[in-house]
């Protein structure tokens, strides 16, 4: 994986704010200091910023118990998306598998 796309799923960065913090020299990748997003992250590669290290987010899986009133799609409507009652970073990243309508409750993906 190129180092500015791990950087970007790693952290908040956008790619641009990756290139960025790459061109300062904050970035170490195996204690080297690296400079360009096209450098290739291979599997044990130990990638650091400002000498913390970084770890790519794996999949995750959240079960929600959906109350009435909160739709499952992300479009904006009259209502709440399920969205804004979970607390994790990168919440763009997620999405529902399945619907519930408005007024149900249940169990969501």
């Amino acid at each position: 994986m190129r180092l500015d796309k791990f950087l970007g799923e790693s952290t908040d960065l956008s790619r641009s704010d990756a290139r960025k913090v790459l061109k300062s020299g904050e970035i170490t990748v195996n204690g080297e200091v690296v400079t360009k997003g096209t450098h290739v992250v291979q599997e044990g590669d130990v990638v650091c910023w400002d000498d913390e290290p970084l770890a790519l987010i794996g999949l995750r899986y959240i079960m929600l118990n959906k109350p009435a009133g909160y739709e499952c799609s992300l479009k904006n409507s009259a209502y709440p998306s399920v969205m804004m009652l979970i607390d994790v970073d990168k919440r763009e990243r997620l999405h529902t598998v399945g619907r519930l309508d408005v007024d149900t409750t249940g169990l969501n993906f």
